[in-house]
């Protein structure tokens, strides 16, 4: 809440800040005010529109709304003006999965893996994309290199949650999602509207982790 109003603050003061229209637009959809915050995205795109960041930020946020087909036309758009943009690389990946464009979506992700030099972030997007295409063996072979990395070194763990839903481990992936809220990870401002968690949004123990994040 006061998050909006700072943003409202500034839309005041910068009525044609494209920034504030595509932040406020952020939140808004975050929250469940999907077509009021499409609308602000929508207009800081149109205030910014040579900028391939707008339209990435767009992209992402249609997705969020599950307009999949529009994020991935304007995903697109924004990889035209910027090929090697990890971000729009990996939006699209997100996009691919839910339009069933699985081949695709693995090649995506792959190539992010591959600019991130096998980051572990990009390495549980790829479990789950594995996962959602039915290639078994590909996700368990990934998620054992990162299981064996997390017993040497750190791995946040939002990596784990996109891993263990993305192949239906509903009990790991719950207990991953848990220890990310312990840790005030960035995955838990997502818990109301992105895709990742459909499978596991009727769970009692989800609904329970949800309330104090303060999006339901």
């Amino acid at each position: 809440t006061d998050a909006e109003a700072k943003y409202r603050d500034a839309l005041d003061a910068g009525p044609n800040d494209a920034t504030a229209h595509l932040g406020l637009g952020a939140l808004l959809v975050y929250r469940g005010r999907t077509e009021e915050g499409l609308v602000l995205a929508r207009r800081g795109r149109e205030l910014d529109p040579l900028s391939p960041g707008t339209t990435l930020q767009l992209g992402w946020l249609l997705y969020q709304a599950r307009r999949y087909d529009d994020a991935v036309r304007e995903l697109r758009v924004a990889l035209e003006a910027d090929p090697e943009n990890v971000y729009a690389l990996w939006y699209l990946g997100f996009a691919l999965l839910e339009v069933s464009e699985h081949d695709e979506a693995i090649r995506t992700i792959e190539q992010v893996a591959t600019m991130w030099e096998r980051n572990p972030a990009a390495l549980g997007i790829l479990v789950r994309t594995y996962g959602r295409a039915a290639q078994h063996e590909e996700a368990a072979r990934i998620l054992g290199e990162l299981t064996s990395r997390a017993r040497h070194a750190y791995i946040p763990p939002a990596v784990f949650v996109n891993a263990y839903i993305g192949i239906g481990d509903v009990d790991r992936g719950i207990a991953a999602l848990e220890r990310a809220y312990r840790e005030r990870s960035n995955i838990v401002r997502f818990v109301k509207t992105h895709p990742l968690f459909d499978p596991i949004r009727h769970d009692p123990r989800f609904i329970e982790l949800s309330q104090p994040v303060g999006l339901f």
